[in-house]
């Protein structure tokens, strides 16, 4: 089958050449059947129609991929938003449990406190001050790394980064303990 311009293109050709002769005729004096004419100029209109027919159907194919892309894209959204709240609820728990956690670590040092202060009143040992500075700081490291922000996110503003805070949060403590802590 013939693209609809090739088609276009031989219609308007004979089309041309039907006039001329009909021009040719009219100044013969001879008798000319227009209805080779009027068949070819109908041909075109049909031509023309079918051409706009064409550039509709494209048109609302295109529309219609467009469609479908956005419908893909927002099924993309909410699979994404589904993951993020997931992660938001993991992030919740872990925040909980290093609150836990924490808490835990912080009773046991002033326990560690009082019974070192009971075994030897002359024993200046304090796990609480300090130690939140410490742990802070290993916090903070770990925070800055998973959310890639310098200084400041939201409302948690970050101290200046320092090497001695990554790592073992266990093995800095362990450096640093008391030899009484350590059994010595």
């Amino acid at each position: 089958m013939l693209s609809l311009d090739h088609r276009k293109s031989e219609v308007l050709s004979r089309l041309d050449e039907l006039r001329q002769a009909r021009g040719t005729a009219y100044l013969d004096g001879a008798p000319f059947d227009y209805a080779d004419i009027e068949a070819a100029e109908r041909e075109l209109e049909a031509i023309v129609a079918a051409e706009g027919e064409a550039a509709r159907r494209e048109r609302a194919a295109h529309a219609e991929a467009a469609d479908a892309r956005r419908r893909e894209m927002w099924a993309m959204v909410a699979r994404t938003e589904k993951r993020r709240l997931e992660a938001l609820d993991k992030a919740q728990k872990a925040a909980k449990d290093m609150a836990a956690a924490i808490a835990e670590t912080l009773a046991c040092g002033v326990e560690i406190t009082n019974l070192t202060h009971q075994l030897d009143p002359s024993l200046k040992l304090s796990l609480r001050d300090d130690f939140a500075e410490r742990l802070s700081r290993h916090l903070s490291t770990e925070l800055r790394a998973a959310i890639r922000f310098d200084r400041k996110w939201g409302a948690i503003q970050f101290p200046e980064h320092r090497d001695c805070d990554r790592g073992s949060w266990r093995a800095a403590e362990e450096k640093i303990q008391h030899p009484s802590l350590k059994g010595e």
